[in-house]
């Protein structure tokens, strides 16, 4: 049996969003509440840095980001909790 490439792009757009779904309903995050899951651009927002800053940010290790297809998403808690643990452990210095 052969699949044509439009059936199989629908198989993999389906899987993804699945994939996607099951890693939202994990971490807690819920399937109503997309305002809780962040792209690139929105922690580009965020933080206030470029866009090629904050990709340099999400495929770092320890960021908990995750690959969807080609695009990376982040949980706004996960984001705020990571945000929270380096303001914490950061040491900031005034110079005069």
């Amino acid at each position: 049996m052969e699949i044509s490439r439009e059936e199989l792009r629908e198989v993999i757009s389906e899987a993804v969003a699945e994939a996607a779904r099951q890693m939202q309903l994990d971490n807690g995050i819920g399937s109503s509440s997309c305002a809780s899951i962040m792209s690139v651009k929105d922690i580009a927002k965020e933080l206030c840095v470029s866009m090629p800053t904050a990709y340099g940010l999400v495929q770092q290790d320890g960021f908990p980001a995750v690959k969807v297809g080609r695009k990376y998403v982040v949980g706004r808690d996960a984001f705020l909790r990571w945000l929270n643990c380096r303001k914490e452990s950061a040491t900031w210095h005034r110079e005069d």
